[in-house]
């Protein structure tokens, strides 16, 4: 329901010039009789390119009554899918900020995006995987920031604060407390020109956010969530967040536990500044989204409301690999991928709209409980594999071809991977 939201705008964008949408669920009135999404127009905005690429692909999609075309649904999917590998990329060139080495990197990079819930919610179009890319790369220019202000860095710093209020607004928690952390970390005119660039670019979110409102709403403040309340008592709520078999954070990404076993690595490194920070935006959204009366997300794989930021738990990571008192961390970060990937590749193809609350949700223990003989379980339906019944099979198709180009292209990147991060050569 929330990703046709999206879906309509970008249509309403691109077809019509307008923001209008169906009256449909998440949908609210204007003062003009029309129905809008309670959304931000940031993922929307991203989402167009994706769009036209599925218009120009229509026609090599079978013709069906799914909602505006399949090609155009495909493609947005797909550009969900790289911004979840985009967020991989960002995530690897922050740990190399952070004097990681390259295999600690890459392994935690891949470990981000294969072995926690960024890998089923990639085939969505929930906003929370941009919010990952968007909430990484800030953090990565403030380093960089740091090291050498350059106007590339703080204009792009600006544009992805100003992204990050009007793709959820949520996310103003986060960036404060990075504008604590420049204030605190900061030297000399990258401190200053840092902050400014922060400041300017929340500046320019606000304005757009209130405009989009206005032109929405005809105001600029409105009660986009007024059945969302915030007195869901903690005591409740965190054990589930944290530990819960259908949404906590420790069964579906247990390299979340990296944060704090890195605590005495991060210390010694100098590095414990960046740890703070890490762990304040953890236990800060914790809180936020425990006494949440949607704490669970909904109907959803894993931590939905969590999941995006990982990257504030896996970074302290690199301090710990490489670290002769430490080697013994290998071993369980190794069994946490094994155990990540068992976890979330169900949720890869469980169909979320099959379950009726969050009660009955999905999850990796409901699967395993209910075996295959239960016709509302593990069903043809229930693996979601929709993709299969759209390839074209007729004679002479393009979709074999397409698809034996994707395989000959993921081994091609599997062995290049292999060389740059596997283990080293023995010379002959």
């Amino acid at each position: 329901m929330d990703e046709n939201l999206i879906i309509q705008v970008t249509e309403s964008l691109v077809e019509h010039g307008e923001l209008t949408v169906a009256n449909m669920f998440q949908a609210l009135p204007g003062p003009d009789g029309k129905y809008y999404s309670r959304y931000g127009i940031g993922f929307p905005v991203v989402m167009i390119p994706f769009y036209l690429l599925g218009t120009g692909l229509d026609w090599l999609f079978p013709r069906t009554y799914a909602f505006f075309g399949n090609a155009r649904f495909f493609a947005m999917l797909w550009g969900n899918l790289l911004i979840t590998v985009l967020t991989g990329w960002l995530f690897y060139r922050l740990c190399r900020m952070v004097e990681g080495t390259e295999k600690a990197s890459a392994g935690l990079a891949l470990a981000l995006i294969m072995t926690t819930p960024f890998w089923p919610y990639s085939q969505t179009l929930y906003r929370l995987t941009a919010a990952g890319a968007v909430l990484t790369g800030a953090l990565l220019l403030i380093l960089s920031i740091f090291q050498k202000p350059s106007r590339a860095n703080l204009t792009g710093l600006g544009g992805l604060i100003a992204l990050g209020l009007n793709l959820r607004e949520d996310l103003v928690f986060a960036f404060l407390l990075m504008g604590l952390f420049v204030l605190w970390r900061g030297e000399g005119a990258g401190k200053w020109r840092c902050a400014a660039a922060m400041i300017a670019g929340a500046a320019g979110g606000v304005v757009i956010w209130g405009i989009h409102n206005s032109v929405r709403f005809g105001q600029v403040f409105i009660e986009n969530y007024e059945d969302l309340s915030f007195d869901y008592p903690l005591i409740l709520s965190l054990p589930q967040l944290i530990w819960g078999q259908r949404h906590g954070l420790v069964p579906y990404a247990p390299l979340a536990l990296l944060l704090p076993l890195s605590y005495a690595a991060a210390r010694k490194k100098g590095n414990l500044d960046l740890w703070l920070l890490c762990a304040a935006v953890m236990v800060v959204y914790f809180g936020l989204y425990g006494k949440s009366s949607m704490w669970h997300g909904g109907i959803c794989w894993g931590p939905r409301h969590l999941y995006f930021l990982l990257p504030f738990c896996l970074l302290p990571g690199v301090w710990l690999w490489d670290n002769s008192s430490t080697r013994w961390i290998r071993w369980p970060v190794g069994a946490g991928i094994l155990l990540g990937i068992v976890m979330n590749w169900p949720g890869v193809y469980s169909h979320n709209g099959k379950y009726q609350d969050f009660f009955s949700s999905p999850s990796f223990f409901s699967l395993v409980a209910k075996p295959v003989v239960h016709p509302d379980y593990i069903t043809f339906d229930e693996l979601d594999l929709w993709w299969i019944r759209m390839i074209k099979l007729e004679p002479l198709s393009l979709w074999p071809v397409l698809f034996g180009a994707l395989l000959l292209f993921t081994a091609w990147s599997g062995y290049r991977l292999w060389n740059a991060v596997g283990p080293p050569r023995v010379e002959e």
